[in-house]
Parts: C-alpha cells; sequence; structure tokens
C-alpha cells in the first residue's frame, strides 16, 4: 500500500490561513463597496463645485466627506485586527 504523499510547504499554510482568510473576506467585500459609494460621493461633491455651489457649503460637504473616509478606514481596521486576533487566539485556546 503506497502512503499519501507529504503536504508541501504551501499546502500547510493555506490550511493554517484558510480560516482567517475566509474570515476577512466578507469585510473585504463590504470595504469595497462602502469605498466605492465614498467615490460617487466625492464626484458629486466635484459636480457641485463644478456648477457653482457657495464655498461655504462646499467646505462643509467636504468636511463631511473626510471624516466618512476616516471612518469607513478606522472601523474597517479595527474590525480586521480584532477579528484576526480572536482568530488567532481561538486556535490557541
Amino acid at each position: 500500500m503506497k502512503t499519501p504523499p507529504k503536504p508541501t510547504f504551501k499546502q500547510q499554510l493555506w490550511a493554517q490561513l484558510e480560516p482567517v482568510a475566509l474570515i476577512l473576506l466578507r469585510d473585504i467585500i463590504l470595504f469595497i463597496m462602502v469605498l466605492a459609494a465614498l467615490v460617487v460621493g466625492f464626484a458629486g461633491v466635484a459636480g457641485l463645485k463644478a456648477l457653482g455651489m457657495p464655498p461655504e457649503r462646499l467646505k462643509i460637504l467636504e468636511a463631511m466627506h473626510s471624516y466618512a473616509y476616516l471612518a469607513v478606514a478606522t472601523i474597517f481596521l479595527l474590525d480586521m485586527v480584532a477579528k484576526t486576533i480572536l482568530e488567532v487566539l481561538r486556535k490557541k485556546l
């Protein structure tokens, strides 16, 4: 009877990383969708600027837009770090 082949380094590495990658994949897709919505918002602000909206109102919209980028990036990064740490700790326990 022939023994099964020994798994390669790549196969062993992927076996360890696959659960974490699958957990984070959903968040990555969600982040890309929200980022696309923010890009549409940026295009809207640029369109309003081109149409001659008063600069005072544009400053407010641009500030809201930049804070939205900051909030999305912060939430995404904190979520990714927390899920990765929880997955690593779950494996150790």
